[in-house]
């Protein structure tokens, strides 16, 4: 067992592992076996022993939720009770660490392992039964060891005392007690054959009577259970449903090792998931392999027969029954001793010498690294993994509700999800009265009809049946209004008479509906609910709204959120009118920010009160590339208000990636003030906008004047280059005399249009904001394309055969150095290598009238840099770029130009 010098090593990894589970302990839910769990744990003690609706279950489990339940039944002290059972658990691995090897650096590395295992952020919020023989088991285990070593009979009589409470949790508890008795009984009968060696009277078989009574003992004391599990087989076995496990095979197994190990999305390395898990699970199987080989010969057989005994078993009976991959979560604790051996024990091989023992020890460290490194990617992916919103979906459901809606919902265990949060958060009673949905309530809702009663259907993931599609169909064909309120992984469908309500109030805007009105009403309605002040935005504190060109103002006054997570201020029964935080992706970026979407006609008003300032305000801001798949678009306006005081004012072009900018705020330097966005957009179709504003501590050089490209000078400098501006530039032909001058045209379209390469971060793309004629590629737009390899963003220029394209601007801040790149994209040069196309595309660039740098792009892979002295000068500059080539075929030529 553990000294005392052992307590501060374990107190250590243990409060890793709390660091970890407490991380958004509470937000998820209870899933659907839980929620209906809880209810039943309600009943007398009597119902729970004597009347389990499951039964599979044992009634052990059951007292000990209604123990819990009587504190609390929030998902976050659930899970707190998990993690607790956890921690004993922890504690007793690195005693079984210590039976096992002798080794405390064995000990405590097994309990690191089990401590950043995302099987364990598993048990801590959905272990269930599960937490609890997880616990009894390593116990068990560890009595196991300790008699088999010290022969003490109150080793003894605890792995019997383990075994019955065990056998009670749930029926793999007979499987388990089986699996500790097969060492006494091996034990017994080598005593008793070494007895016989001399003495083959009735003393000779003394050696079996501890287990002969120890097991006895056992059967009496589970003889409820195994009447219980008797007539369970014997009134026949469930089959198998789709989410059991197959017969003993190799996508048993695999299913079984990824609970085991993985139990976690790869995340950005999900592309390579096959791959990575072999090598994963791979190097855990040699480590743990290795590990059972180096102790002594009894103790590794009995790990083996640990893990591999219920596979095999279990496996055979999975092809008939119900067998889950969570039913061997209890042997896990001793994979991660055995993985832990093999990695900082003794080498199994002890004939080893010279280099191979170099050898050896240099393969087990980059194995144990594989398995730290990937360990805590998947807990890293796995601590922010997603889970049904219902929480969210309720909150949303009790704005709009009225009492002339009937709330339906298909037959399935999650039933008990929607039923117990309406319970918890006190909402109406009929959102608390939630009928089945099948043809056993099809007459009701007939009847429901005639008398003119709403609906809300309530659907878990894409779970349906043919019931919910045909009264759907029913609903909608008597003109009953439909509208679908989504969450992540859940939906509500409300069918109304008329519209439904609830979102939103009406007011009218006091005078004309200019920006400086909407944020003086904003700062109003502001001060009218005081916040103390947050070091950043919070979305739940914020004044959400629209403000229509007649003065119309529609402000929001329903906020759902997942306990604290992805909140979202609905403004109407549309699914895009609202302002909710999401995890979205801008060029195959992901972030988490805050969607927005801008409509015709109208100001977006999002603000933010007391936010506590800080040197400079930073903008990140981006159109996501949900949006950008489509080819109509135009540009998002953005203007930010600080305590009134107009401090960006920026145009977000319709491109992939995201944007940055900042504003000063250094004379508000640890002061709160209010923050007003005003959000609009001349087409607001596929406008999926996204953004991040928080108070930065970086000083910022960049002024309204220099974030502003919606209008005025184009900046060329803090970061901004020529693309950044392209809807200010002024883009013509000259073809001889003639002058032929672009149309704006602010469509984006895919790298197939283009003739060019698509790639994941949007490379091939272009958004036209200039166009000339019919073909796609003549054109100066923003894009990303590829060359010589690199990726970069730039501005994409075609020349025409016998003319100049012309991009300039009279007024261009910029610094002493000019810096930028041209080139043409890969696949146009591997085209022009094919038609043997040599010209190149020769560009000048001009300052104030006087030619500044003269360069061409070659028909060969690369980026060519350059930079260009201009000097200093004061004020803005004429800038102008002059773009030609012999000949146009495949000239995809791109560039852009920047200053210091």
């Amino acid at each position: 067992m553990m000294a005392r010098r052992d307590y501060g090593f374990v107190i250590i990894i243990l409060a890793v592992g709390w660091t970890v589970w407490l991380q958004r302990m509470g937000i998820a839910d209870h899933d659907d076996m839980l929620s209906n769990e809880l209810t039943f744990a309600r009943q007398s003690v009597s119902t729970l022993v004597l009347h389990n609706p499951w039964p599979d279950q044992s009634p052990l489990y059951f007292l000990v939720l209604h123990g819990v339940r009587k504190i609390s039944e929030s998902p976050f002290f659930v899970q707190f009770f998990n993690a607790i059972l956890l921690t004993l658990t922890l504690v007793a691995t690195y005693a079984l660490g210590l039976a096992f090897s002798g080794s405390r650096v064995v000990a405590g590395a097994a309990i690191l392992l089990g401590a950043i295992s995302p099987t364990s952020l598993w048990l801590v919020r959905n272990g269930r039964m599960y937490s609890l023989q997880v616990l009894l088991s390593v116990l068990a285990l560890v009595f196991l060891l300790q008699y088999l070593d010290r022969r003490r009979r109150g080793d003894l009589v605890a792995v019997a005392t383990l075994s019955v409470v065990n056998i009670y949790v749930h029926f793999i508890g007979f499987m388990i007690t089986g699996l500790l008795f097969v060492p006494l009984l091996v034990d017994g009968s080598l005593g008793v054959w070494r007895q016989m060696q001399t003495d083959r009277s009735v003393r000779a078989w003394r050696p079996l009577a501890p287990f002969a009574f120890t097991a006895a003992a056992v059967l009496v004391f589970v003889i409820p259970q195994a009447f219980r599990f008797t007539s369970l087989v014997g009134g026949g076995i469930p089959l198998r449903p789709e989410v059991s496990l197959p017969g003993l095979s190799t996508t048993f197994l695999d299913r079984v090792s990824r609970f085991w190990f993985v139990n976690a999305d790869w995340g950005a390395l999900r592309t390579g998931d096959h791959v990575v898990t072999g090598v994963y699970v791979g190097s855990i199987a040699i480590l743990a392999i290795a590990g059972m080989l180096a102790v002594r010969r009894r103790t590794g057989a009995i790990a083996a027969l640990w893990v591999l005994l219920p596979l095999v078993v279990v496996g055979v009976a999975a092809a008939r029954m119900n067998v889950r991959d969570r039913y061997f979560v209890w042997a896990l604790p001793l994979l991660w001793i055995a993985t832990a051996t093999g990695a900082c024990g003794a080498l199994p091989w002890r004939r080893l010498t010279g280099v191979g023992v170099e050898i050896a020890h240099g393969v087990r460290a980059a194995l144990a690294l594989t398995v730290v490194v990937g360990s805590v990617w998947l807990l890293g992916n796995k601590l922010f993994e997603p889970s049904p919103q219902w929480t969210k979906l309720m909150t949303t459901l009790a704005g709009v509700y009225r009492p002339s809606m009937v709330v339906y919902m298909p037959p399935a265990s999650t039933i008990g999800i929607p039923r117990l949060l309406a319970e918890r958060m006190g909402l109406a009673f009929g959102l608390k009265d939630i009928r089945v949905l099948d043809e056993g309530t099809h007459t009701q809702f007939i009847t429901q009809v005639d008398g003119a009663q709403e609906f809300v259907f309530l659907v878990y993931g894409q779970y349906s049946n043919a019931e919910l599609a045909w009264r759907s169909h029913y609903l909608e064909a008597r003109d009953y209004q439909k509208t679908v309120l989504p969450v992540w992984g859940a939906h509500a469908e409300v069918f109304t008479r008329g519209g439904i309500e609830g979102f939103s109030e009406t007011q009218q805007l006091p005078g004309k509906p200019t920006p400086e009105n909407i944020v003086g009403w904003a700062a109003r309605r502001l001060r009218q609910q005081p916040h103390a002040p947050t070091r950043e935005p919070v979305l739940a504190n914020a004044l959400v709204a629209r403000v229509q060109a007649n003065g119309v103002i529609r402000e929001s006054r329903l906020f759902a959120s997942q306990r604290g997570e992805s909140g979202a201020w609905r403004l109407g029964p549309a699914e895009w009118d609202a302002v909710e935080e999401v995890g979205t992706t801008s060029g195959g970026v992901e972030r988490h920010m805050i969607a927005a979407h801008p409509e015709e006609h109208s100001m977006l008003v999002v603000a933010f009160p007391a936010v506590e300032m800080k040197k400079a305000v930073r903008l990140t801001y981006g159109i996501a590339d949900s949006g950008l798949v489509f080819r109509s678009g135009a540009n998002v306006n953005v203007m930010v208000y600080v305590n009134g005081v107009l401090k960006v004012d920026v145009s977000c072009p319709n491109t992939p990636g995201w944007k940055e900018l900042a504003a000063d705020t250094a004379s508000l330097d640890g002061q709160a003030a209010e923050v007003v966005m005003l959000i609009t957009t001349p087409s607001d179709r596929s406008r999926h906008f996204a953004f991040r504003l928080e108070p930065s501590s970086n000083a910022s050089s960049t002024s309204l004047e220099a974030t502003s490209h919606a209008s005025g000078a184009v900046l060329l400098n803090g970061g901004r280059t020529l693309k950044d501006a392209v809807d200010r530039l002024e883009v013509y032909r000259l073809e001889g005399d003639r002058r032929i001058d672009a149309r704006t045209e602010p469509h984006a379209y895919s790298a197939s249009d283009m003739h060019e390469v698509a790639g994941a971060g949007g490379e091939g793309a272009v958004q036209r904001q200039w166009v000339f004629g019919t073909p796609l590629w003549d054109a100066v737009g923003v894009t990303r394309q590829r060359s010589g390899g690199g990726v970069r963003d730039g501005l994409w220029a075609h020349p025409r055969n016998g003319s100049t394209l012309v991009i300039e601007t009279p007024a261009a801040k910029m610094g002493e150095l000019l810096r930028g790149f041209a080139g043409l994209t890969d696949y146009s040069v591997m085209q022009a290598t094919g038609l043997k196309l040599e010209a190149p595309v020769r560009f000048k660039i001009l300052i104030d009238g006087r030619s500044a740098f003269e360069g061409e792009a070659r028909r060969s892979r690369g980026w060519t840099e350059f930079a260009v002295p201009i000097g200093a000068a004061q004020g803005e500059r004429h800038l102008r770029i002059e773009i030609s080539c012999a000949t146009d075929k495949w000239a995809h030529f791109v560039f852009d130009l920047g200053s210091a």
